[in-house]
């Protein structure tokens, strides 16, 4: 474990070490809801979960309903597939073979 003088850097988010500002960290809790109370920030995804907005993806920046309805075809195929294989093949063939 490092100290903090010995040179192997601090755990802070803020200070002179932090690659962000103050206020780049200020307006990114901002942005993300970090500077709210844990109970209303709760109440807001609640309400926002309640009319279908699940926000928008971290990683490609896209709204999240957005891209399950265009992955929700290629899923529901493989689902029914599956199914098809494991209720009509084989349980019959375990049927058959006991």
């Amino acid at each position: 474990m490092h100290s903090q003088g010995d040179g192997g850097g601090s755990l802070s988010m803020s200070g002179s070490n932090s690659a962000l500002s103050d206020e780049q960290i200020q307006e990114l809790n901002a942005f993300y809801g970090l500077d709210k109370p844990v109970h209303v920030a709760y109440f807001d995804w609640l309400t926002n979960l309640a009319s279908l907005d699940l926000g928008e993806s971290t990683r490609y920046y896209e709204p999240v309903s957005d891209m399950i309805a265009e992955r929700l075809p290629v899923s529901l195929f493989y689902g029914g597939m599956t199914f098809f294989i494991s209720y009509f093949i084989s349980i019959p063939l375990g049927y058959y073979k006991a």
